[in-house]
């Protein structure tokens, strides 16, 4: 059945995903169009931190994250199209900014293997002072060097890696890039990627010491001894907090 633009405008989202998986293609191609937003968005983001990126290319492969996620959504999932779109859009940026990497082989220089490993140790005693992970410019505030060169330098030791590693906060204080290596992500399959994506989407209903152990040892891999040393207390409370936030997941999942 064809749809008046008019009539595609009066549906729900629920019902455009219904009618675009049913094989409707206005109805696809304007979930498709309506949310372009996040691709830019997310784009203009990377090419923030990594300038000498072609933004036009971002936005291309970005535009196929988008897709993807328009065509494998699951409505009854209860689940926020943005946050799901959102994952797979910036996996798709990551996995082109991975090989554009892979293409472009270079010498590390002295002068950055020293930075490198004096941001590293920054990093780590910021995390523990102020309790979760510090922002590129804390970093570079924190050492006293200027953030274009400490991104460089980030960009330089670790390619394309350091976007999960290095820069955790946009300027409005969000998330813009997970604690994942692309190779995990890209390894993941297509129900971990949704679980992923719900459970992160319900760490908000969670306390605040509890959201920090969940992310710190599902996100960020840590044991529950190093999640303690970051957050200053013991590994007995560490696994108090992760078990009543386990179960707390388990009821509002």
């Amino acid at each position: 059945m064809n749809y008046t633009n008019l009539e595609i405008k009066d549906k729900t989202n629920e019902e455009l995903f219904k009618i675009a998986h049913a094989g409707n293609k206005e109805a696809r191609d304007y979930l498709i169009t309506s949310n372009m937003k996040l691709v830019y968005k997310i784009a203009n983001e990377t090419r923030n931190i990594l300038k000498e990126v072609d933004f036009e290319s971002l936005v291309q492969e970005g535009s196929i994250g988008l897709v993807k996620a328009v065509d494998r959504f699951e409505v009854e999932r209860e689940l926020k199209f943005g946050t799901y779109a959102s994952w797979l859009i910036r996996g798709q940026i990551y996995q082109y900014l991975r090989d554009l990497n892979e293409m472009k082989p270079f010498r590390v220089r002295r002068r950055d293997r020293d930075l490198y490993k004096k941001a590293l140790v920054s990093r780590d005693e910021l995390q523990q002072k102020l309790l979760r992970e510090p922002t590129l410019k804390e970093i570079s505030d924190y050492i006293g060097v200027e953030i274009k060169d400490l991104g460089s330098t980030f960009n330089c030791m670790e390619g394309s890696k350091s976007l999960y590693e290095a820069y955790y906060k946009g300027e409005d204080g969000t998330d813009m890039m997970r604690v994942d290596t692309i190779e995990n992500q890209n390894n993941l399959s297509e129900e971990q990627i949704l679980n992923r994506v719900i459970i992160k989407d319900r760490l908000k209903k969670l306390k605040d010491n509890q959201r920090k152990v969940i992310e710190l040892r599902y996100f960020n891999d840590l044991t529950q001894e190093q999640v303690g040393k970051v957050l200053n207390t013991t590994q007995v409370t560490v696994s108090r907090l992760e078990k009543a936030a386990l179960n707390t997941l388990r009821e509002i999942i």
